[in-house]
């Protein structure tokens, strides 16, 4: 214990002569800069003060030097004087500088500079190193080398046994009644009364003897019982408050520290009313001679200290009712009794923290008291106090709040409270807290109305929560009645005007929003929680409109936000999203709706209060949803489609009419689940699409029938078409997009119907009808490209119109064409019907017909003939040698191209053919002057002399053989008589 004290004792002068030691560093970098200093100026040099700050009126010496006509002056260095030095207290080495012969002779038209008056000022720092190195350090030390000295004192009649425990501990008593005294007498000596330092080691050094002895007596001789101990260490605390005021703080340290820890050291924690009002006056001494010194250090760690026992105190086993009320008076003396002893004068955390703690232990205090009636009304004095505090002194305005919020924690983790006193706590706590904030809101601030807010609320989920059994409607009364005073105060403040930033009134209305919502979710059915709740967010968005407050506005979007999840909440909304997916084997629900119909036009008006255009077309869109979903409670799948475009339809002439522009995210929300239910149609087409590209032909089973065909595809895209033509000052991205939009649909359910007309619903019937099919729609679709066209050219205000119609119908013929009859479906590999008849069959339709579409296409856009001209070219080939192989199989084999086996007579005649082609090639070639065709033509000419050389010629025999060998000379000389020609007329053309 002795040790431990000493520790104690040794540790504060450390912490001190820590401090000195740093203020000596600072005050000796101080000298040795000043010393530099003082050297520069002895030795001539300019200080840097003055370097930068030459005399406006006196011209630089070099300036000077440089001017003829001006003499430079002598500048001779002052010499150092051989005499004693000048005085420390004001050096003056610029005059002394002065007085010597060479200054007196030269010129000088450049005045010394002077030194700062602040260099004069040098000895202060000297007197403070010599009284912390000579008078400080020393009395500090002297005071704790005589506690040790005590201590070792004792410990060495300890251990030699001279003398019995009750004279050791009398002499220590001794001992440190002659160290007070010492102290008294240095205090009043002249010799000493002029550093009270001498006065403070000593006392403090007595009475931190006295407590060692008393403790020496308790705790180690076991003379004296643990309350007469107490009783003494009691009695040295306020001897040293006392001595504190009269000799200063190292009293009053050892005061705290030995007050406080007087009951662990003697173990006088046992009865706790006792301890109560004991650590209630030694916190309370301490506090008033930190008031009487304005020590606020003293009054903070008292306050922590006194704190620190009232933890301990709740930390025991049993806490009985004495002990209850023992802690709870001392709780309530150390929030309020104790920092009104230490004064007004204490600031920030001294203000604050009291209450705080108080408000926490008292807290755990009715945890462990069973939450008796009795500690609930100490914490109603808490409450009370924290009020009063906040009214008269603004800094303390969270203490309310703070008790508040430990007040609903308490209550929240009230387990099984019995119902009226939880009743009678709910309703003194939000009459206290409730009724403060009423009172302050219109002088307040926002902290105020925070405070009602929190008050009500917590009010009202706790009671619920807790009590419950009352009935739900009465609970939405309460739930009323608890929102009244905020819209009365809110009222109050609009009357008031100047709205637009005041945070009292969106916190008002976010709380009345909060209690009439939870109001409307107790007393009206589920069914009809999202109407209500939107109802009352379209309230508070007018009101943020009406008073131009975006922080109310973010408030109402969040109670709209609550209104559409109650809406998706509600009991048989299963049934309601099947019916939106479009099951129509679930009735009709008309009460649905409603309710989804009356929801809807509440969101829309919300989107009209809206005042940020973000905010509103996003709002507005969620309004268009939940009317198309209302109209799927009532129309039929096949049907919906046309219903939201006739909705949207609806929409834009109801703005037409009333001259609004802020509908269109609605009309494009309904559009857009109008195509939501075009895809599946569009989806079976576009299956079949895709699986018709990939070389499987593609049955009227797969696609839609006729009827939705008309209603989700052609019905669709009509109405889309009418909304681009009546939607005004519609963009030109969004009209191309409905324009791409109403063209899929369109074609798509044309192309459905057109299936129905050829019927091919198997392999048999795709060999009769499916090159018949495949070439007439194709053809249709080259007419429609060209009629096109032809509008475009003739009419130059639907050029903007016509122009991509005709792109995308010729370039759809052209890939079918080149994709279905050349590639995929080639009569000449899969097997299909070309007709019987020659020449007059399908190939000309299918091969032929398309090179005179293009033709007469390239008339109407030359100027993108360069462009694409090799990749016509090719086309034409690729067609022009289909159609040739084509018809030489269909002489031979008649209608179906694909039968096995060729006959000598045929194989000739594909060989003659080719040589006729080539001889095509190499005129069409000539005649356009396209350097392919030619090319082409000696390729095909080349394959065609392989062909009959290697496989033609040595299977025949006889005439045969010489009539193809004639056939393929004539053919060789006349292809080499013409390109001869060509070529001589091409190179007298390059001479010419």
């Amino acid at each position: 214990m002795l040790a431990g004290i000493t520790f104690v004792l040794l540790g504060i002068g450390f912490f001190v002569l820590q401090s000195r030691i740093a203020r000596l560093d600072r005050i000796l970098q101080q000298v040795v800069d000043e010393v530099q200093r003082q050297r520069d100026l002895l030795a001539g040099k300019t200080p840097p003060d003055f370097q930068n700050d030459p005399r406006p009126d006196t011209p630089p010496v070099a300036a000077m030097m440089q001017t003829r006509s001006v003499p430079a002056p002598a500048i001779v260095a002052p010499q150092p004087v051989e005499t004693a030095p000048p005085p420390a207290t004001v050096p003056e080495p610029v005059a002394a500088s002065a007085a010597t012969p060479e200054a007196k002779t030269a010129p000088d038209p450049v005045d010394p500079p002077q030194p700062e008056p602040r260099l004069a000022r040098i000895a202060p720092p000297r007197i403070a190193i010599e009284e912390l190195l000579g008078s400080k350090l020393p009395i500090w030390a002297g005071g704790i080398t005589l506690v040790v000295a005590g201590l070792f004192i004792v410990k060495y009649s300890i251990d030699v046994g001279l003398l019995s425990p009750a004279v050791r501990v009398v002499l220590a008593l001794v001992f440190a009644a002659v160290l007070v005294v010492g102290g008294e007498v240095t205090r009043r000596w002249r010799a000493t009364a002029i550093d009270p330092r001498v006065s403070q080691s000593l006392a403090g050094a007595g009475i931190a003897v006295a407590y060692a002895a008393i403790l020496m007596a308790a705790n180690v001789y076991r003379i004296v019982d643990p309350a007469l101990a107490f009783v003494g260490l009691t009695s040295v605390t306020v001897g040293a408050l006392g001595l504190a005021l009269r000799f200063g703080a190292p009293c009053a340290v050892l005061g705290l520290v030995g007050g406080l820890a007087a009951p662990a050291l003697v173990g006088g924690g046992g009865n706790v009313a006792t301890l109560a009002i004991y650590l209630t006056l030694t916190v309370a001494g301490l506090a008033g001679v930190a008031r009487h010194r304005k020590w606020r250090w003293l009054s903070a760690a008292a306050l922590l200290g006194g704190f620190g026992w009232g933890g301990v105190m709740l930390a025991m086993q049993m806490i009985d009712l004495t002990a209850s009320l023992a802690i709870g008076v001392y709780l309530i003396a150390l929030a309020f009794a104790v920092p009104f002893i230490a004064g007004r004068d204490t600031r920030g955390l001294v203000r604050l923290l009291p209450p705080a703690l108080a408000a926490g232990q008292l807290a755990i205090l009715i945890v462990q008291g069973g939450y008796a009636p009795l500690i609930w009304g100490f914490y109603g004095l808490l409450a009370v106090g924290t009020i009063v505090l906040a009214r008269i002194d603004a800094a303390q305005r969270l203490l309310p709040p703070m008790a508040l919020a430990v007040g609903i924690a308490v209550i929240a983790v009230w387990p099984m409270p019995p119902v009226a006193l939880l009743a009678a706590v709910l309703v003194i706590g939000t009459l206290l807290f409730a009724g403060d904030a009423v009172l302050r809101i219109p002088g307040g601030d926002a902290r105020d109305a925070a405070q009602l807010g929190a008050a009500t609320i917590a009010a009202l989920a706790l009671g619920y929560v807790k009590i419950g059994g009352i009935g739900d409607p009465a609970w939405a009364a309460i739930a009323t009645g608890l929102a009244l005073p905020g819209l009365a105060l809110a009222w109050q403040l609009w009357r008031r005007g100047g709205l637009s930033t005041d945070l009292r009134f969106v916190i008002l209305i976010a709380t009345a929003l909060v209690l009439l919502d939870t109001a409307v979710v107790l007393a009206v059915p589920a069914l009809w929680w999202g109407p209500a709740l939107a109802a009352l967010a379209v309230a508070a968005i007018a009101t943020a409109r009406s008073v131009a407050n975006d922080r109310l506005a973010a408030v109402a979007r969040i109670a709209l936000a609550a209104a559409l999840m109650a809406l998706i909440a509600a009991p048989g909304i299963e049934a309601e999203i099947e019916r939106v997916a479009g099951d129509s084997g679930v009735a009709a629900r008309w009460l649905s709706a409603l309710r989804l119909s009356l929801t809807a036009l509440a969101v829309a008006a919300f989107a009209r209060g809206e005042r940020d255009r973000a905010a509103a077309l996003l709002v507005e869109v969620l309004a268009a949803l939940i009317a198309a979903c209302a109209l799927a409670q009532l129309v039929p799948g096949q049907w919906l489609a046309i219903a939201n475009l006739g909705a949207a339809l609806a929409v834009i002439e109801a703005a037409r009419v009333r001259r609004t522009t802020t509908t269109r995210a609605a009309t494009f929300t309904f559009a857009g689940v109008a195509i939501a239910w075009t895809l599946m149609p569009l989806a079976q087409v576009a299956a079949g699409a895709v699986a018709a590209s990939l070389g499987i032909p593609l049955f009227v089973t797969a696609l839609p029938v006729p009827l939705d065909a008309m209603l989700c595809l052609l019905a669709p895209a009509v109405l889309l078409g009418a909304i681009g033509w009546r939607l005004p000052d519609l963009g030109p991205i969004a009209r191309r997009g409905l324009a791409i939009a109403t063209g899929i649909l369109g074609l798509a359910g044309l192309f459905v119907l057109w299936k129905q007309m050829f019927a091919i619903d198997d392999a048999a019937a795709f060999v009769a009808r499916g090159m018949a099919e495949r070439v007439a729609l194709t053809t249709l679709l080259f007419a429609g490209g060209w009629a096109a066209w032809r509008t475009t050219a003739r009419f130059a205000l639907a050029r903007p119109i016509a122009r991509p119609i005709a792109l995308a119908l010729t370039g759809l013929a052209l890939a079918r064409t080149i994709g279905f009859e050349v590639v995929l479906y080639n009569p000449l590999w899969v097997a299909q019907q070309v007709g019987a008849w020659p020449v007059v069959n399908l190939l000309a339709p299918a091969f032929l017909l398309p090179l005179v579409w293009l033709a007469l296409v390239a008339k109407n856009e030359p100027a993108r003939g360069p462009r694409v001209a090799t990749v016509w070219t090719g086309v034409q080939m690729a067609l022009v040698l289909v159609l040739t192989a084509a018809t030489v199989r269909q002489l031979f084999n008649g209608s179906i191209l694909t039968l096995p086996g060729v006959s000598a007579a045929e194989d000739i005649a594909r060989s003659l053919v080719a040589i006729a082609a080539a001889l095509g090639f190499l005129a069409w070639g000539i005649r356009v002057k396209v350097r392919s065709w030619r090319i082409a033509s000696l390729a095909l000419m080349l394959a065609a002399i392989t062909k009959v050389f290697v496989f033609d010629a040595s299977g025949l025999e006889g005439l045969m053989r010489i009539a193809s060998f004639v056939a393929l000379g004539l053919s060789l000389i006349g292809i080499g008589w013409v390109y001869s020609r060509y070529l001589a007329s091409d190179v007298r053309a390059a001479t010419a």
